[in-house]
């Protein structure tokens, strides 16, 4: 019997023509892919073309490529996580959600599935025998379609015993010994699908006896449908919102159709509805205020953006629903929901501790969570910040290139007072809100970033400076670069803003020292202080010791500034002063200080600077303020020394008058051991602040003012230097003993020159009496008389023992009195120095007493300076301890 006669190379036949009508394009199609595939050299033999065509059209209309097999687009989605976390790809999990979300958005794609399906297939790893040969079209009755052939894995050759076993139509064989014919014997037939494995086989066996997978209830469904919606924050039938609480609870009427499982579950997923709420509720809240500020409104923002990405799963969620093959379940929808649970749960806790926050307030209390052991958690942290932190970071940008501080609502840690201009910009119109700092930038970067503004605005504002300043462009190309995220960037000595602020205060504060130190002087000016207010140029200050000598003995009340001013420049015509810069003598003025009743001029005295202009922002008023004091406490030394002085020039000429006076011998003698001891403490207190204070202090300025990087720190500089001043000068308030027992001593000093002044008084008075006596005695020998008259010899004799008996005794009383006095108040204060902490002050106190004399007089200064002696020293000061 010829083939062609069979039974089924009839139907065949029949089939073939029937599907290559012309008015069915799939099916000519089909014929003409099968022609075009055999090529030219077989695609003439009728019989291989309807073999090939008959096994085409039995794989397309099988079962396998129906949609019953397709699986459905949650399960595909769940095997492909599966899938990289066994390959230990957890982090690519993130990235695969984001896609898949991405996917969803588009709207021309109707088959996610079969797209989601030959992914995942695509994803499996190919046999190892590459050699085989696969059919052209291969169908699988009955089975599962595969987007790709599947080959043996234990490399058999067996292909044609796979074949019987196939449930390819008989056809098929034919086609393959047709071919083998006209190709030869070196040709090898494709081979068609494999077989699944024995296990495969029992799977599939019992799948197939098994029943039909049951729909889910449509109660079950409808809770799912109330599930989502309570998502929303939607109460329906079943779930109903308590409010009190704010939670739903699953009623009581359709309870009892669930199992309590399911109850528990479901109860667990509507928290999510109650978590959603919290956070909606808190984002219409804040959008309801005016007045919340530019970095709470970013939060809102940041917010609701995690609400959209919410409603995007609610949407999946509802097709998923909706679609009958992917058969949504209820424990489905607990992986679906888990990680949007977390996050919401991070979501509400960050909006419950942000309640009523602003500024670098609500950005730290953020960026607490941001350091979390989940890293979806700290993903969803890391977000919000980069959102939240956009308004300050804007506000950084503007303030580190232009001084600009744009902050209506006063959320930046820099404010500003507006009031404030002129030469207090620097040190009172900006300032730190040490409240709105964030966590991730310490108080010493935040001072950086203060004084770069301020840099900016001091020199176009104070110096009015308006040369451009080196290396803005490129900071304001590498400001350009960053983004929100670099400001709370983990790693800040390494980002690019880091630098960039680095290098702007670096440029702007050279800039500003440069200003300062070349076209104001300001290192001239504060020379000029040290010369003029701490006494540094000797000659000036002598000089107007005795031009003013007269003027300052007067009472406070009676002097005049411009008196005092003339002298002043006729004192610097005067000395070397007169070659100063003319600049720094204009500013030279003097000062008369608040009077009190009963002061006289050398109280209320004092020279003056004016600071007038960009040099005022390191020479302030409470920096003047300071001078003023050492000023003060310099001038009230310096006027003891110029009385010694002048006590000392005094003694020498009543040591002349000693040969007319003898009798002024042992009093002058006990004035000039006084006068002596009082020079030598004088001299050493002199020393000490001339040179031990004066001079090393200010040597240590200049070296700390070339080291100088910004205007800050030379201001710091210049008030340390004032402060260790103050310090060793005895005018700090650990020093108020010392000082008050240094200005007794002082008293003392004033007391013994007055006396001083009474004794020369009368012993002028005497030898001039005596001087006129011994001239009468030569007028009366010249006229022949010899002696004096009685009545003259009697007032003469009066007249001296008035002199030995009573002045001479009343001033040697005083002066033992002063003495006394002065060296008890001497020993004291040396014992004051001695209990001092400073070791300055301590060897001071060894410098004035260098021969022991006091020493001797008073064994509490020869005790060892223990501790237990500083202790008892400070109680028999204080009158506290009995001996």
């Amino acid at each position: 019997m010829n083939a062609a006669n069979t039974p089924a190379s009839s139907l065949a036949s029949s089939t073939a023509s029937m599907s290559i009508n012309p008015s069915n394009p799939p099916a000519q199609g089909v014929h003409a892919l099968i022609v075009r595939l055999l090529g030219p050299k077989f695609g003439c033999d009728e019989d291989l073309v309807s073999s090939h065509y008959q096994s085409a059209l039995a794989l397309l209309s099988s079962s396998a490529s129906t949609s019953n097999h397709v699986q459905s687009e949650l399960a595909i989605v769940e095997n492909l996580q599966k899938k990289l976390i066994r390959e230990d790809r957890a982090q690519d999990v993130a990235k695969f959600k984001d896609l898949y979300v991405r996917l969803q958005r588009l709207p021309v794609l109707q088959n996610r599935s079969e797209i989601l399906q030959l992914f995942y297939h695509l994803s499996e790893k190919p046999g190892t025998d590459k050699h085989r040969k696969v059919a052209p079209f291969h169908a699988k009755v009955g089975g599962t379609q595969r987007s790709t052939p599947q080959f043996a894995a234990n490399g058999e050759s067996g292909g044609l015993s796979m074949l019987a076993n196939s449930e390819a139509p008989s056809s098929y064989l034919s086609s393959i010994h047709e071919i083998r014919s006209h190709l030869g014997p070196g040709y090898h037939p494709p081979l068609p699908p494999k077989p699944k494995s024995p296990i495969q086989h029992l799977i599939q066996a019992k799948s197939s006896q098994s029943p039909p997978k049951k729909e889910v209830k449509g109660s079950e469904k409808a809770l799912l449908r109330e599930l989502i919606y309570s998502f929303q924050g939607i109460e329906g039938t079943m779930l109903k919102v308590n409010h009190q609480t704010g939670r739903f609870n699953l009623s009581e009427v359709y309870r009892q159709n669930f199992s309590p499982s399911v109850v528990q579950i479901s109860l667990r997923l509507a928290e999510l509805g109650w978590l959603f709420s919290q956070v909606n509720e808190f984002c219409e809240r804040m959008a309801e205020e005016r007045d919340i500020g530019l970095t709470a409104q970013s939060f809102v923002t940041a917010l609701k953006n995690e609400l959209s990405e919410f409603y995007r799963l609610l949407s999946t969620l509802e097709g998923q629903l909706q679609d009958s093959v992917s058969a949504l379940s209820l424990q489905h929808l607990m992986v679906w929901t888990l990680e949007p649970m977390n996050r919401m749960k991070l979501l509400v806790s960050i909006v419950e501790t942000c309640q009523g926050l602003r500024g670098g307030a609500l950005i730290s209390t953020i960026y607490s969570y941001l350091h979390h052991g989940d890293p979806a958690s700290s993903e969803t942290v890391h977000a919000l910040l980069c959102t939240v932190c956009k308004p300050m970071y804007l506000m950084l940008l503007r303030w580190i290139s232009d001084g600009t501080l744009e902050d209506p609502f006063n959320e930046f840690f820099i404010a500003s007072d507006s009031k404030i201009h002129g030469d207090l910009l620097w040190l009172d119109k900006y300032s730190i809100r040490h409240s709105m700092i964030p966590k991730f930038l310490s108080l010493a970067w935040v001072k950086k970033i203060l004084a770069t503004g301020k840099n900016i605005n001091y020199l176009h504002e104070v110096c009015k400076d308006t040369t451009p300043i080196s290396g803005r462009d490129i900071v304001k190309d590498n400001l350009n670069k960053t983004s929100p995220e670099s400001i709370f960037a983990s790693a800040q000595s390494d980002s690019l803003l880091h630098s960039t602020i680095q290098r702007a205060y670096r440029d702007t504060s050279s800039h500003v020292l440069s200003v300062l130190f070349t076209r104001y002087k300001l290192l001239d000016h504060m020379s000029a202080m040290r010369k003029y207010l701490l006494l540094g140029q000797g000659d000036i200050i002598r000089y107007l010791l005795e031009l003013l000598e007269e003027e300052l003995c007067q009472s406070a009340s009676t002097l005049f500034p411009h008196t005092l001013a003339g002298i002043l420049e006729t004192a610097i015509r005067s000395t070397n002063a007169q070659f100063e810069d003319p600049e720094i003598l204009e500013r030279l003025d003097v000062r008369l200080l608040d009077t009190q009743p009963g002061d006289i001029g050398w109280d209320v005295f004092s020279l003056d600077y004016k600071v007038a202009g960009p040099i005022g922002t390191v020479f302030g008023p409470k920096v003047m303020n300071q001078y003023l004091m050492l000023f003060n406490a310099l001038w009230r030394a310096k006027r003891i020394e110029w009385l010694l002085s002048c006590v000392w020039r005094d003694q020498t000429v009543l040591a002349k008058m000693t040969k007319t006076v003898p009798e002024l011998r042992p009093l002058l003698h006990i004035a000039n051991l006084l006068c002596s001891e009082m020079i030598h403490f004088i001299h050493q207190l002199a020393y000490y602040i001339t040179f031990e204070v004066m001079e090393c202090s200010w040597d240590i300025l200049i070296k700390q003012l070339k080291k100088a990087e910004s205007l800050d720190e030379v201001i710091e500089a210049h008030e340390e230097f004032l402060q260790t001043l103050l310090r060793q000068a005895l005018l700090d308030e650990e020093s108020n003993e010392l000082l008050t027992q240094l200005r007794a001593i002082y008293d003392r000093i004033l007391e013994f020159q007055s006396i001083q002044n009474k004794m020369q008084t009368a012993a002028i008075a005497e030898a001039e009496c005596r001087r006129a006596d011994e001239a009468q005695l030569r007028r009366n020998e010249r006229a022949g008389h010899y002696g004096l008259t009685s009545a003259d010899e009697q007032m003469q004799k009066s007249r001296k023992r008035e002199f030995v008996k009573v002045t001479l005794p009343h001033l040697k009383s005083q002066l033992k009195i002063v003495s006394q006095s002065y060296q008890d108040m001497v020993r004291t204060f040396l014992l004051q120095l001695t209990r001092s902490q400073n070791q300055a002050l301590q060897f001071l106190s060894f410098r004035l007493d260098f021969n022991q004399h006091y020493k001797r007089a008073d064994a509490r200064l020869g005790t060892p300076l223990t501790f237990q002696h500083m202790r008892e020293s400070s109680l028999l000061l204080t009158g506290s301890f009995e001996i």
